[in-house]
């Protein structure tokens, strides 16, 4: 599951969440370089309309992405990869 939505990209207000990513292409320069993915580089995305889409890390477990409290709240950057606690 994306970080922050429940089943089916749903969020837990009723509001839409990410809804995909891709993690092959991490997966093959992983791979092919020898270089982990961070969080950073694993984005999950929505695409809506208009053009402006969501964005969040993709944190590894337990981390989760936390808002830094400014910036845009639908790009990843204005995200950090945060321990529960």
């Amino acid at each position: 599951m994306l970080a922050g939505n429940d089943h089916c990209a749903a969020t837990p207000d009723g509001g839409k969440g990410p809804d995909s990513v891709d993690l092959v292409t991490p997966m093959f320069d992983w791979i092919e370089t020898g270089t982990r993915p961070s969080a950073r580089e694993i984005v999950a995305t929505r695409s809506v309309e208009p053009a402006k889409g969501m964005q969040r890390p993709m944190c590894r477990y337990p981390q989760f992405p936390k808002y830094n409290g400014a910036g845009d709240p639908d790009a990843a950057s204005s995200f950090t990869c945060t321990s529960p606690g």
